[in-house]
């Protein structure tokens, strides 16, 4: 069963929960669920409203819905295009910098050379 768009967002908030009051069952339950909607759901506009609610929501060391927002924006490289996501790199550095260091050997990228 697919979720609707919207859901992103409520699945993110989960994920929240979990991490405040220290569940991790509803952690990884929500970080499974917030997958398949990105993956489902990566070119509408609740995408992006996800994305900013995943990177001003968790600790930069919380990686685990970061890094599905990251990969999904990597595999659908040409979501980039759009305004509202390109926004969200001016925003969060970690986001850019994630993508960066995603595709660092996409882009040819040695980072221990730098």
């Amino acid at each position: 069963m697919v979720d609707e768009p919207e859901q992103m967002m409520f699945h993110a908030k989960m994920y929240e929960i979990g991490e405040k009051y220290v569940v991790g069952g509803l952690k990884e339950l929500a970080r499974e669920k917030f997958k398949r909607s990105c993956d489902s759901h990566w070119d509408t506009p609740h995408f992006a409203a996800a994305v900013r609610y995943v990177f001003s929501s968790t600790a930069e060391d919380d990686t685990g819905l970061r890094n599905i927002t990251i990969k999904t924006i990597s595999t659908h490289i040409n979501v980039l295009n759009k305004p509202e996501i390109n926004a969200l790199l001016n925003e969060f550095n970690d986001l850019a910098v994630g993508l960066l260091e995603g595709n660092a050997a996409l882009l040819r990228w040695d980072r221990a050379s730098a």
